[in-house]
């Protein structure tokens, strides 16, 4: 029996069954959490990025798998969720989509507490031409600011209805963002008009 024959056929087997467990296994490291991250800490930032991932307005257009890497290595020293913020926002920031932001927990809650009295930039009148024009910029905040906001704006409309109005331009250039159910409430007034 001729060994010097059969090892190198062994040898080859070997070779090729240890570089197929390297390329089965490096594809699942190329975006797996980094081991230094705190367990609370990567699991708050594989859900966002999860969300982000599901949700983003462009997430056809991303390389997701160099995103996620590229957030994990933001937060390799992350010890609790705070410490993945910064990586969130730059996963956001990088979309380019101007419609994603991240708020921290903190800042949600001052957002929600935030109630205004009158929302600057929301206008209805009407125009020399005949129809009616109401802006409506974005707002966010807390419950009786959207209420304020529908409240207001339902005013303007009706005092520009009552000048004739023949139709309405809805201009949307200043909402950048905010609860969608808001300008659904006003346009829905002009629905009724």
């Amino acid at each position: 029996m001729n060994h010097s024959s059969r090892l190198p056929r062994w040898g080859a087997s070997t070779l090729t069954l240890l570089l197929l467990l390297a390329t089965t296994c490096s594809q699942h490291d190329d975006t797996a959490p980094d081991d230094r991250i705190a367990p609370k800490a990567r699991t708050y930032l594989t859900a966002a990025l999860d969300l982000i991932q599901k949700r983003a307005l462009n997430r056809g257009e991303v390389d997701w798998p160099e995103v996620r890497r590229t957030a994990f290595t933001q937060a390799v020293d992350a010890r609790k969720p705070s410490g993945t913020y910064p990586a969130i926002e730059g996963v956001l920031s990088a979309l380019g989509d101007g419609h994603s932001h991240f708020l921290s927990p903190a800042a949600a809650k001052q957002s929600s507490e935030t109630s205004l009295e009158t929302i600057p930039g929301l206008v209805a009148k009407r125009l020399r031409s005949g129809p009616g024009y109401v802006a409506l910029p974005g707002v966010q905040g807390s419950t009786h600011t959207y209420d304020t906001y529908v409240r207001q704006g339902r005013g303007a409309v009706a005092a520009a209805d009552r000048k004739g109005a023949c139709g309405w331009v809805v201009d949307l250039r200043g909402k950048e963002g905010g609860s969608r159910r808001t300008a659904d409430g006003l346009v829905s007034r002009l629905r009724r008009l």
